[in-house]
């Protein structure tokens, strides 16, 4: 008899965990990652962190994707030693849910690590780099914004004076992405669908679909330009830094403009940063599986209990 409903028990359980699997897929629509839009450039929680690199097991935060972010500084990682030089500038775009402006924190520090390792903390500190922000002066706090529109800027659009490119929002659900709204190309998985539901899922921020997020885009340059495989660049923000929620991608070319999609490098969804202090969010399956398993623990327990009483009266 307990054999047979030991057998029923985890038959039901494997036949529940595939259906919270399919609701979840459903609900969520995640959108697969585009063959264009490789694993190559990864944002990390800043030099130094186990997740710097977005490679140490555990980092990501929800199903798989996402490395969480402090919000004061982060990481930005070229993965992969073939990978060749990239020109400045290197656009740094972030999304915050809930608002039409934002009054952004200034970028206060650059620093550069050559062949940063993918685990760990590197041997050697970041080696002297000039660097400024947008239209700014060297070695000079500065915020987003810079000129845009042209080739120097990758043809992106943004309002010079504040950064601000628009809104990315549910209305075109599925088909405009972060990217998209500042007039850049790249792949396909920085969506409202993924931000959205990320955002839901692992802060608790239920976006707005009607105002979604508000895109800032931080042009930075490195003097001389040479990030390029394994190395990582580690920005600091002053002030209060950027709100919990927000999300954090970045976009470069490794040629001349136009730059085409051949040699662009952008973020991933796997890979982008989100600003949150929690751990790791397990899939609703495996939410699913722990409490069946407890149930089923707790009826096996209370069955041999009444068995027991039987037998002993």
């Amino acid at each position: 008899m307990m054999r047979l409903l030991k057998v029923l028990a985890i038959a039901t359980m494997i036949a529940l965990v595939m259906a919270a699997r399919t609701v979840w897929a459903d609900e969520l629509d995640l959108i697969p990652i585009d063959p264009d839009d490789p694993e190559t450039v990864h944002i990390g929680p800043g030099a130094g962190t186990t997740c710097a690199t977005g490679d140490a097991a555990g980092c990501q935060i929800y199903q798989g994707h996402l490395n969480a972010l402090n919000n004061n500084s982060l990481s930005i990682y070229l993965n992969g030693a073939g990978q060749p030089n990239q020109n400045n500038p290197i656009l740094l775009i972030l999304g915050i849910p809930n608002v039409t402006s934002a009054s952004l924190p200034l970028i206060t520090d650059i620093d550069f690590y050559d062949g940063y390792p993918h685990t760990g903390s590197p041997i050697n500190g970041p080696i002297p780099t000039d660097w400024k922000i947008g239209d700014g002066a060297l070695n000079t706090a500065g915020g987003p914004g810079g000129s845009s529109n042209t080739a120097e800027s990758w043809y992106g659009q943004w309002n010079s004076a504040t950064g601000y490119a628009g809104q990315l929002t549910g209305a075109n659900q599925g088909k405009n992405t972060a990217y998209q709204i500042a007039h850049l190309s790249a792949g396909g998985s920085e969506s409202w669908v993924n931000w959205s539901g990320a955002d839901a899922a692992v802060n608790g921020i239920v976006v707005d679909p009607t105002i979604g997020f508000a895109i800032y885009v931080y042009k930075l340059y490195l003097y001389p330009p040479s990030w390029n495989g394994d190395d990582l660049i580690n920005v600091t923000f002053g002030g209060g830094g950027i709100s919990k929620g927000t999300f954090a991608i970045t976009y470069s070319c490794s040629g001349t403009s136009p730059c085409s999609s051949k040699n662009t490098y952008s973020v991933p969804f796997t890979q982008a940063g989100l600003v949150t202090n929690t751990q790791q969010v397990p899939e609703p399956a495996s939410i699913v599986l722990i409490a069946l398993g407890l149930a089923v623990a707790g009826g096996a327990k209370r069955l041999k209990s009444k068995i027991a009483s039987r037998v002993q009266s």
